[in-house]
C-alpha cells in the first residue's frame, strides 16, 4: 500500500487562516450542458401541479413532491402564460374573421328588414339617396372590392 493521500490539501490564504479549496459547482456544470435535476432513467416530471409557499419561500410539486427551483417555476409559469396568450390571440383571431365574415350576412338582413316594412328606404351611404327594391330588377352594376377599398381610401382632393 502506498501513502498517497487522496484528497488536495488545502491551502493556507495571506488573510491568516481561511482555507480554500477547488470546488466545482456541479449546478452550473448542469446548466452549461443543458442537462435537467433529474437522472438518467427516471421519467422528467412537467410540474403541472405547483404549490407556492410563502412562509417556506419555495415551490414544489404536488406531483413529483419535489422542490423546484424558483427559476425553473418561473419558466413553468411564463410558458402556461405565453400558452394562455397565444390562445386567446387565436381565438381573437377567428372571432375577428368570423365578424368580417359575417358583415355581409348582417347588411343583407338589415336591408331586407327595411325593404320587408313597406314604409321606409334604406340610403346610400354615400349620396344619402333612397334604394327600393326594384332599383335592382334589371341588375346591379358592380365593381372590385380592392378598386373600391382604394378609392375608399384615396384622400380627398384639395378643394379650392
Amino acid at each position: 500500500m502506498t501513502d498517497k493521500p487522496t484528497d488536495v490539501p488545502l491551502e493556507v490564504l495571506a488573510d491568516g487562516g481561511s482555507y480554500r479549496g477547488t470546488v466545482v459547482d456541479l449546478a452550473d456544470v448542469r446548466i452549461r450542458l443543458g442537462r435537467t435535476k433529474i437522472g438518467p432513467g427516471l421519467k422528467q416530471c412537467e410540474h403541472h401541479a405547483l404549490i407556492y409557499s410563502p412562509t417556506e419561500r419555495r415551490v414544489w410539486c404536488e406531483d413529483c413532491e419535489r422542490t423546484i427551483d424558483n427559476f425553473d417555476a418561473f419558466l413553468v409559469f411564463t410558458r402556461k402564460f405565453e400558452r394562455m396568450l397565444a390562445e386567446a390571440r387565436s381565438r381573437m383571431t377567428r372571432a375577428t374573421e368570423a365578424l368580417a365574415g359575417a358583415a355581409r350576412l348582417r347588411a343583407t338582413k338589415e336591408l331586407d328588414r327595411i325593404w320587408s316594412g313597406k314604409k321606409m328606404a334604406p340610403c346610400c351611404p354615400h349620396c344619402n339617396k333612397g334604394l327600393i327594391p326594384e332599383d335592382f330588377t334589371r341588375g346591379v352594376s358592380s365593381i372590385s372590392m380592392e378598386w373600391e377599398i382604394a378609392r375608399r381610401n384615396r384622400p380627398a382632393p384639395p378643394r379650392s
